[in-house]
């Protein structure tokens, strides 16, 4: 069933005998040949669905059948239609678990990377912390030893630097003793050399005198 028959006649579902008889008459007069002008296939068509109409609805019992008929119809299309706005319901209802289960996921997704990212940002600290230690300690061991080494041969270089100072020092004062000790020999015997011929002379001169008195005395004794 394809047709509504009281769209077709015009006419309201609870429409007497009367007024569909009437509404009937009208349209065959509305669409006749002689006084239409439309299309004779278009009221040809036409015709045969009026007359259709007006052969159920002016039969009580076929009228009855055609009524209930159309009511599991429509009641059949209320039920098609709930079912899909119930359908629709669910489909969006569905639709939104969907979205918010992909919504939690997602949470859930950028909360584990965020977990992710605060473990690797914490490993790379701890490594970096260890790293450092060890850096430190091969430090301490590798190069502090060699710094030692060099700090103990600057200080041995220094000990003996001041060492050999002393040591030029002493050369020197006993470089310096000794010519001192040299020159005081030399003026000793200078002096001694002096002393001498000072006595050599006051001897030569003794005899000198002693050789004038002999001398005078002789001469005095003649």
């Amino acid at each position: 069933m394809s047709m509504d028959y009281y769209e077709l006649l015009e006419i309201s579902r609870n429409a007497s005998q009367e007024v569909i008889k009437n509404a009937y008459r009208a349209l065959a007069k509305k669409y006749h040949p002689d006084t239409c002008n439309y299309d004779s296939e278009f009221i040809e068509k036409k015709m045969s669905q009026i007359n259709e109409a007006y052969e159920v609805l002016s039969d009580v019992e076929k009228r009855a059948i055609y009524d209930q008929e159309l009511k599991d119809k429509e009641a059949a299309l209320k039920q098609e239609y709930t079912d899909s706005v119930t359908n629709d319901s669910k489909n969006n209802n569905l639709q939104t678990e969907v979205a918010t289960s992909v919504h939690k996921n997602t949470d859930k997704k950028q909360t584990i990377k965020k977990e992710k990212i605060k473990k690797m940002v914490i490993i790379g600290a701890v490594a970096f912390f260890i790293i450092a230690i060890l850096t430190f300690i091969i430090v301490s061991i590798v190069i502090e030893p060699s710094y030692f080494n060099d700090e103990e041969k600057e200080q041995e270089d220094i000990v003996e630097n001041v060492e050999e100072q002393e040591e030029k020092k002493s050369n020197n004062d006993f470089k310096v003793d000794k010519d001192n000790q040299e020159y005081n020999i030399k003026n000793y015997n200078d002096d001694e050399v002096i002393d001498n011929n000072i006595n050599n002379d006051i001897n030569n001169k003794d005899n000198t005198n002693n050789e004038l008195l002999e001398e005078d005395n002789i001469v005095k004794i003649y």
